[in-house]
């Protein structure tokens, strides 16, 4: 099929795309990790264990998670697709 050559930055390879979205994913991915840890640790709340749901975790368990931690991770990702959305690496269609 045709790429659109206003999506991606103005290019129209495939792989250029593809490309552009993997950087912007693994930086979203890196902001949302960062965000989820420093911002989550703040939560008054004891974390409870992701494949777990009702069980309770200290705090710094790997895979335990909080609401605010949880709410951190996508504030971290989104601001990272705005902000490579704002530098126009994704455009949209």
């Amino acid at each position: 099929g045709e790429v659109d050559s206003r999506v991606f930055g103005g290019r129209a390879d495939p792989l250029h795309a593809a490309a552009v979205l993997g950087i912007a994913a693994h930086y979203a991915t890196c902001a949302a990790d960062t965000f989820a840890s420093e911002l989550g640790s703040l939560a008054r709340t004891q974390p409870v264990l992701i494949t777990a749901p009702t069980r309770r975790v200290p705090p710094g368990t790997n895979g335990g998670i909080t609401a605010l931690g949880l709410a951190a991770s996508a504030v971290g990702g989104a601001f990272i697709g705005t902000v490579m959305w704002a530098v126009g690496a994704i455009v949209n269609a």
